[in-house]
């Protein structure tokens, strides 16, 4: 009868201890589970960047086919078009005041559709915050835009300017252009963007 009195008691214990450690174990996970999930929701860095107010948030390049130019005044050119002697402009806006890391952006511009050598590019500047582009390949330009001056009026505003030069020598080709009916000059213009992790630029030569 002891023996019996003693097992149940034994049985008993061991239960106890069981749901006791089962328990232990269960909220250890659950403490571990909800620690880890937090940490990656709250180290993710927001990322929301947009050119010409287009969102490119998965950072990777953007095609945009720029056709429409603001020109230097001329007495002998109709506003809005571009002709020899004539400066011809346009803007590429990069906005990333949600965003929570570094930015690195490339502009690369697509000259092959300018079929005439009169028509170059002239620069590229950033006009609006004053920020420091580097060229990095012949046609590219790099620029960065540091975690420490965002906010919601930092923005990056890059003019690429165009001179058609007045060249005597090239008067026929001109003539060609100036009188072909609705003229467009198309400059396709990559956009890519990527998180800046501190490596150097390296200036085209």
């Amino acid at each position: 009868m002891l023996n019996k009195k003693f097992r149940i008691i034994l049985l008993f214990v061991i239960l106890i201890l069981s749901l006791f450690i089962f328990y232990k174990i269960a909220t250890t996970y659950a403490v571990f589970y909800s620690e880890v999930s937090g940490t990656a929701s709250k180290d993710l860095a927001k990322w929301n960047i947009t050119v010409n107010n287009k969102n490119i948030v998965t950072g990777i390049a953007e095609n945009f086919i720029i056709n429409s130019f603001s020109t230097t005044s001329n007495a002998n050119v109709k506003p809005g078009k571009i002709a020899p002697g004539v400066d011809g402009n346009f803007l590429i806006s990069i906005n990333s005041k949600d965003t929570d890391v570094s930015v690195r952006y490339d502009i690369t511009i697509d000259v092959s559709d300018i079929t005439n050598n009169k028509i170059t590019l002239d620069s590229v500047t950033e006009i609006t915050a004053g920020n420091t582009l580097i060229q990095t390949n012949e046609n590219t330009y790099t620029g960065i835009i540091a975690l420490s001056t965002m906010d919601e009026d930092y923005i990056n505003d890059i003019k690429l300017n165009f001179i058609w030069e007045n060249a005597e020598i090239n008067n026929a080709n001109d003539t060609i252009m100036g009188t072909t009916e609705s003229l467009v000059i198309q400059i396709p213009v990559t956009v890519n963007v990527k998180q800046y992790l501190g490596e150097t630029i390296i200036p085209y030569i």
